[in-house]
């Protein structure tokens, strides 16, 4: 959870991003659950407001599914639904709206 807030902070994003915290949370994609969904997000915020480099690009290019994944996650939760290894509530609507808002840049 402070990983998630803390990648909505530009500064804080960039710090994680030139720490190496992209490399280790990638890694945790594959891993499925809340735990992967929670990766997800991170990196959306990590990579996602990074417009000039194209990151987020990249990001969307080798892991396709993640767009899908936080589009199903704001599905269920505005629908009252758990999904495939999280329960209703494990993810706050603004957290999710900010992150497809950042990767949708």
């Amino acid at each position: 959870t402070l990983l998630m807030v803390s990648g909505r902070n530009i500064s804080a994003a960039h710090a994680l991003v030139e720490a190496g915290g992209v490399k280790v949370i990638s890694s945790l994609l594959d891993v499925g659950g809340v735990d992967g969904i929670k990766a997800a997000i991170i990196l959306s915020f990590l990579l996602g407001n990074d417009e000039s480099k194209g990151t987020h690009l990249s990001l969307l290019e080798s892991k396709p599914q993640l767009g899908d994944l936080l589009e199903s996650i704001f599905n269920n939760t505005v629908n009252g639904l758990g999904g495939d290894g999280y329960k209703f509530g494990n993810f706050d609507l603004v957290v999710i709206v900010a992150a497809i808002a950042s990767m949708a840049v």
